[in-house]
């Protein structure tokens, strides 16, 4: 099942590099995900103020948006590309045509963030999975049984020991119940 299988065998050189590979490409798609929400969120940073000014607008709306640019200055929370991308929102949108604005208000972004997330969670699960058969197969090859991994990866502290035993102990060089020694085939 992509890539998934909890028979055979991992030596200690597999295990470190499919391991470290699967942690990097898992780190690499996280970090896409994230940008993509943070470029999701400053779209809804636009549909707020573009709501915000359209409610506003004909009233002191110009009064609102000063007071809202010098609460964006005066912020110690807000860092300083934040800043810079809410004063060019703010500046933009002052300068936009009403049906222009009134476009983006209506525009809803939620289901894509829902979307993103539900991504981020399933790849989340696969990437867990994929690692834990790898554990398995290490475990095979030290003659242990894989149940071994599950029931040590829920008991704390012992779960940091079999994780080094596992990680550095010289599995079996000869067959054992699980097969022959990777990269040997069976006879």
């Amino acid at each position: 099942m992509l890539g998934i299988s909890f028979k055979g065998r991992y030596n200690r050189k597999k295990y470190w590099i499919t391991t470290i590979l699967a942690t990097l490409i898992f780190l690499g798609v996280s970090v896409l995900l994230v940008s993509s929400t943070d470029k999701l969120n400053q779209h809804e940073i636009q549909v707020f103020l573009a709501k915000n000014i359209i409610r506003e607008k004909g009233s002191i709306a110009h009064d609102d948006l000063e007071k809202t640019k010098e609460s964006i200055e005066h912020s110690n929370r807000t860092d300083a590309k934040t800043k810079l991308m809410l004063e060019k929102n703010i500046t933009e949108m002052e300068s936009m045509p009403d049906a222009k604005l009134q476009s983006i208000a209506k525009e809803d972004v939620s289901i894509n963030e829902i979307l993103v997330l539900c991504l981020h969670v399933v790849l989340s699960i696969y990437f867990t999975v994929l690692i834990f058969s790898f554990q398995v197969k290490r475990t095979h090859d030290l003659n242990k049984s894989g149940w071994l991994t599950f029931f040590m990866g829920i008991i704390p502290i012992v779960n940091i020991f079999f994780g080094l035993y596992i990680a550095f102990f010289k599995g079996d060089a000869t067959d054992n119940k699980y097969g022959p020694p990777p990269g040997k085939s069976k006879k």
